[in-house]
């Protein structure tokens, strides 16, 4: 998600800057998408799974960790309750919405990359 260019799985940089080159035919092109051993695709796919999943596992993180906070400072405090309420608010939804994000990012399968 932080990657604005996001590979295709099997492919190195330089084979996908050899596609994008506007000087070679389409043959040339072509002989870049050939099959790549299984250990190669596994390999590039767990990255980018690793990758697709760091953001809302970090965020994911972030907002319990806020909530909770949130919470013991609503409750315990005085002067910082309507703070507290606040941001409780704020980032106790934010946890379900990472948890249906890394539910669905968990069903993806191999085709749908």
């Amino acid at each position: 998600m932080k990657n604005a260019i996001q590979s295709p799985p099997g492919l190195s940089n330089e084979e996908i800057d050899q596609l994008m080159d506007p000087l070679l035919s389409i043959e040339e092109r072509q002989s870049v998408w050939r099959k790549k051993p299984l250990g190669v695709q596994a390999r590039n796919l767990q990255e980018h799974w690793k990758g697709a999943l760091r953001g809302p596992f970090e965020l994911g993180l972030v907002s319990c960790g806020m909530a909770i906070i949130a919470l013991i400072v609503a409750t315990f405090s005085d002067t910082w309750r309507l703070a507290g309420i606040t941001a409780f608010l704020l980032w106790y939804p934010m946890m379900f919405y990472v948890l249906r994000e890394m539910h669905r990012l968990s069903r993806l399968r191999v085709n749908e990359i």
